[in-house]
């Protein structure tokens, strides 16, 4: 194992200190027997196993697990949770003829890993195991079901194929005999994909004969609570306070370090790994983006190995070249025989494959990995985990932390790049509680998602077959949704009909993703390299990484995107040589729908703060290129190489606004650190949190024109993550101050203090008083809210046009709707679309309002 010292040296070798450690002492473990009304055969084979008895909580919570309680195991990392869950399952399978388990596991790396386990706990019975995941080809699932008792499966297979195919023979007779569902590493279930995942598992409650729930888990906060949300039953829970595992001594190590000198301080840590064969290490960092760079840069470049970062940029050199299919071999042969690896979600299969295999047989030093390692994959043993710095999360700390010692004694460094830790305090960070996880069941756009997938089960299945209950404690607008739905009396709303559109003819699964709930996905090729994928992207992670001209990475090597294709959902790129690195410049504008449309609102004479639905527009409007010192902006345009237009997206959502009147500041730079500091007072993780300035004519105190700043939730319809702005103000505007002091930003530290001395003047005011500042988009009688002639607009359908720029010619009404003519680049041609995929740029497009039933026209 490393030592402090050798860990201190390594600090200090790059100009920086070890300032706090905390060790944590082992515990011996408690046993327990195994019990005895087990299946003879199980109880027999635990007791040879185990001749000195369970933990003792693995036997209470099998005990409980037989008797047909639902349970959830959530004792930390290393615990043994995976033979509770087994033997429950093997138990109940033997004593039931016929019943079947299904096994969710949130990753494919996942199965692969759990599955050999699975298939020795039924060695020696007649119980067959299989999984089905993504790489399995859809001709062969059907054989798989029929020959499976146990069977592993990720939940998006499970959405998109199961759930979608009931009227199938054999998917249907699987469906009926589950009785048993297991859910393993369940605290990944948050935001968007948990959102969907409660939707989820309520939807395959009420087509199947589920009747007992295990869920595992090492950090989740209210475990009970959070899984009753979940899933929509209640769990006997067996935490930390009931267990029974021993614990090795493991050594918590804080380090402040600035962003310039991470991929420093990473390789002279990452030397102290020579030469030893019985020690690795996992390095994490917040975004894959990040991750793929520090590899590339740092502790995987063998022409990166002095302690000059710039130097490190400059031995590689400035040129971009173009590789082959050899060249790209030559350079992954390098990469592994430097003996560090990126590791991210989006990688191909095989690859992943390769790095775990890698990283558990020897072959590598370690790995510097995303929150895709997170999650419990047998890697072998680590002495060591670095934290690039302090996670999003507490409960993403102890996960990454629980990597380590999970047999011997073990050490964690934490590279505080932002001060989140203050000297003398980390003990008391150690100390704090985990967060509970957040689901967003009252977002409109992703309960519409899977109203329309419910639709199409329960359309599949027998009337008999169909157990509602399940659904019973889902928001009633899920129910009105899927009532008009089934049962068609009113027309679906505008913004709604959009998501139907876009399903189209076929599944409404397909379209939507249980990950990334209405977002659409986008492979990334290379064509000179036919057949292969360089991994996966939303349209959001692509705005952030493959946009027109960016250097994208995929395992640490860098690929140049030169087109997108959206009908396709593709990335092309060319594979090339060097370090480069690009950044997006982008513009996020935000437009506050105030008056009707306003949840909360405080205002004094000089300021005001309120949360509010808001239109949001984020453009990607070029790049900024960095080869070693040199750095060059690239803007897309007319005479760009790579884009003729911005690339962006538009979406409505809700966020907080915060005005000040009579005070200088730069509103870009405050939002940014008022971000920063909301996600760390309410544990939101930054990637779901977006800010900038937001412009209103209409507003809470009635001036003509006003702008400020805006804190907003950066999905399409809001998971309301910003609803938790304004009780807490106080302390966030405080942790913004202090942020931007440490950062050397201290003007914009003092536009701050300005701002939060006015905050405590403000008074929460009745709603009911700031009614009626913006008018409903449509009126009522006929009346329409239109893009007049000869303005730009939004082109947004979903597949083939992603908010794309367009000027509308005209507006007409047909039996079928309200329609655009816009401007063809053939002069010749028609170009006609639904009102529905038109929308307005915020704050640019001049629109009205036209009655479909008389023709009249009147100012919007």
């Amino acid at each position: 194992m490393i030592d402090l010292n050798e860990i201190s040296t390594a600090l200090a070798a790059c100009g920086c200190e070890l300032s706090e450690s905390v060790e944590r002492v082992g515990h011996p473990p408690r046993y327990a027997a195994v019990p005895l009304n087990l299946d003879p055969m199980l109880q027999s084979s635990l007791t040879r196993d185990f001749p000195n008895g369970l933990y003792s909580h693995q036997a209470e919570a099998i005990q409980a697990g037989i008797c047909g309680g639902s349970l959830c195991i959530a004792t930390p990392t290393a615990s043994g949770k995976t033979l509770v869950f087994t033997t429950v399952v093997l138990d109940r399978l033997l004593k039931h003829p016929g019943e079947r388990a299904l096994v969710l596991y949130p990753a494919k790396a996942l199965i692969q890993d759990q599955l050999g386990k699975w298939k020795q706990a039924v060695t020696g019975t007649e119980l067959a195991v299989d999984f089905i995941d993504g790489s399995v080809d859809t001709a062969l699932r059907r054989q798989i079901l029929q020959k499976s008792d146990v069977l592993l499966m990720t939940p998006d297979v499970l959405h998109a194929w199961f759930m979608s195919n009931q009227e199938q023979l054999e998917i249907r007779a699987f469906s009926k005999s589950i009785s048993i569902l297991v859910m393993d590493e369940t605290h990944v279930y948050e935001g968007v994909f948990g959102t969907n995942m409660a939707y989820l598992l309520r939807r395959l409650r009420a087509i199947t004969s589920v009747k007992q729930v295990i869920a595992s888990t090492a950090t989740i906060g209210e475990p009970g609570q959070f899984l009753r949300r979940l899933i929509g039953i209640d769990f006997e829970v067996f935490d930390a306070a009931r267990d029974g595992s021993g614990a090795p001594d493991k050594t918590f190590c804080h380090a402040s370090v600035p962003v310039r000198r991470i991929s420093q301080v990473l390789r002279s840590v990452i030397k102290l790994f020579d030469g030893r064969t019985d020690d690795r290490f996992l390095v994490f960092a917040d975004s894959r983006k990040r991750v793929e760079e520090l590899v590339s840069d740092g502790a995987a470049n063998p022409l990166a190995s002095g302690n000059d970062d710039k130097k490190a940029d400059e031995a590689v050199g400035s040129e971009e070249t173009e590789l082959d299919q050899d060249d790209l071999n030559a350079v992954m042969v390098e990469l592994y025989k430097n003996q560090v690896l990126p590791y991210r979600a989006g990688y191909e299969e095989d690859d992943r494959l390769r790095i775990q295999k890698s990283l558990t047989g020897g072959d590598l030093k370690g790995v510097v990995a995303t929150s895709a390692l997170e999650l419990g994959i047998d890697i072998g043993e680590i002495s060591l985990v670095v934290l690039v710095g302090v996670p999003p999360s507490v409960k993403s700390f102890w996960q990454r932390a629980g990597r380590t010692a999970r047999r011997g004694a073990g050490a964690v460094l934490i590279l505080d790049t932002s001060e989140r830790i203050q000297r003398g305090r980390l003990n008391a960070y150690l100390e704090q509680g985990v967060e509970q996880n957040w689901l967003y069941l009252d977002n409109d756009y992703l309960q519409y998602a899977n109203v329309l997938c419910t639709a199409d089960e329960l359309a599949a299945i027998a009337k008999e077959e169909i157990n509602p209950a399940p659904l019973d404690d889902l928001p009633p607008s899920f129910h009105s949704l899927l009532e008009n739905e089934l049962n068609p009396t009113e027309q679906v709303r505008t913004d709604l009909y959009a998501l139907k559109q876009a399903a189209g003819a076929s599944k409404p699964h397909f379209a939507f993703p249980v990950r990334s709930g209405i977002e659409r996905q986008y492979k990334v090729l290379c064509p000179k390299q036919p057949g292969r994928v360089f991994g996966n992207l939303t349209y959001s992670q692509l705005m952030n990484e493959a946009f027109p001209g960016a250097i994208y990475r995929y395992m640490a090597h860098p690929f140049r995107v030169y087109q997108i294709m959206h009908p396709k959902g593709e990335i092309k790129t060319n594979a090339m040589k060097g370090i480069g690195k690009t950044v997006a410049i982008k513009i996020a504008r935000t437009f506050p729908v105030f008056g009707e449309c306003t949840r909360s609102l405080f205002k004094s004479d000089k300021a005001f703060f309120a949360e509010t639905e808001v239109q949001v527009s984020e453009r990607v409007t070029g790049f900024v290129e960095h080869w070693g010192p040199n750095k060059t902006e690239h803007a897309y345009g007319p005479t760009s190489t790579y884009s003729q237009k911005a690339l962006g997206r538009y979406f409505d959502s809700t966020g907080c606004c915060l005005y000040v009147s009579g005070i200088e500041y730069s509103k870009e730079k405050v939002a940014r650190y008022v971000a920063i500091a909301f996600c760390r007072v309410c544990s939101v993780h930054e990637r779901d949190i977006g800010h900038g300035v937001f412009n209103a004519k209409k507003n809470p105190i009635g001036e003509d024109q006003i702008s400020g700043i805006a804190i907003y939730d950066a999905v399409q319809g809001s998971l309301r993550l910003t609803q938790f702005f304004i009780p807490n103000i106080t302390p966030i505007l405080q942790q913004a101050i202090q942020i931007a002091t440490h950062e050397g930003a201290l003007n914009v530290a003092a536009s701050i203090a300005e701002i939060a001395d006015l905050i405590p003047e403000c008074r929460e005011v009745s709603l009911s008083n700031v009614s009626g500042m913006n008018g409903p988009l449509d009126t009522g009688d006929g009346w329409r809210t239109v893009v007049r002639a000869g303005e730009r607009a939004a082109y947004h359908d979903g597949t083939g046009h992603i908010d794309e720029e367009v000027e509308v010619l005209r507006y007409f009404f047909t039996p079928s709707g309200l329609n655009y003519e816009l401007r063809h680049r053939n002069k010749d041609t028609k170009w006609h679309v639904a009102h529905s995929f038109i929308k307005p740029i915020p704050g640019e497009t001049e629109v009205e309002e036209y009655n479909i039933n008389t023709g009249e026209v009147r100012t919007a």
